[in-house]
């Protein structure tokens, strides 16, 4: 921990820091507030971003995408999380299952290759299609929120649940006027660089929600 008026090196410590143990770790993580090592994370690394967590900003952070990997049942898990976040309210207030949106979101992953491939084979190695999948192809959220819609027209059950949950979660779509942060083609990603730098001075004006959704992330997308 460091502490130090305004201008008594701070900043330059940690610099050093970061500089000398560089080479000791694959990856390092920045939490900041102020953008104050953006040029060290360059050096670092060229092709790495700073990523602002803000409602509208340029990055689109896809929680739905695997980063090409074969879809596991931890990303899987991580997903549900966010989604149960952007649905709150509903979710405390007990209308769905507690598993009822882990199972909408497992029947979606199911679903996503058939629209790449003939093949609709219901075993495990539908898991394995997302291997390798550009990232302009993966599921976003505005494909799981229509995706929804359609399902919920279907005789069952839950489509009234299922109905209520895509209206839930349209508003949080960027067509609708969501956050253009959750929405979208994924330019962010914390595979495979040197430096890990999140940009958080735009987060207190952000909604509770959000805030929520950005804890999350950096605790078990970023941290773990």
């Amino acid at each position: 921990f460091i502490t130090g008026i305004t201008g008594g090196g701070k900043s330059a410590l940690v610099m050093e820091i970061l500089t000398q143990s560089e080479c000791y770790f694959d990856s390092t993580i920045v939490l900041d507030n102020g953008s104050s090592y953006a040029c060290l994370n360059r050096a670092f690394d060229k092709n790495s971003k700073v990523f602002t967590i803000s409602e509208h900003g340029d990055e689109v952070l896809n929680c739905l995408s695997t980063n090409g990997q074969a879809l596991a049942s931890l990303h899987q898990e991580n997903a549900t999380k966010i989604l149960e976040l952007m649905a709150a309210k509903f979710v405390e207030s007990g209308v769905y299952g507690d598993s009822f949106i882990f199972d909408r979101l497992k029947a979606f992953y199911e679903f996503w290759p058939t629209r790449h491939t003939e093949n609709t084979d219901t075993s495990e190695s539908w898991r394995t299609f997302y291997k390798d999948l550009p990232e302009d192809e993966q599921p976003t959220l505005s494909d799981f929120q229509k995706w929804l819609e359609q399902d919920a027209e279907k005789p069952s059950r839950y489509s009234d649940d299922t109905a209520s949950l895509a209206l839930i979660l349209s508003r949080w779509c960027k067509a609708n006027g969501g956050y253009s942060l959750l929405d979208g083609v994924g330019t962010i990603s914390f595979t495979g660089n040197k430096m890990i730098y999140v940009e958080l001075s735009k987060l207190s004006s952000a909604s509770k929600e959000l805030k929520a959704i950005a804890a999350h992330v950096i605790s078990n997308l970023i941290v773990t």
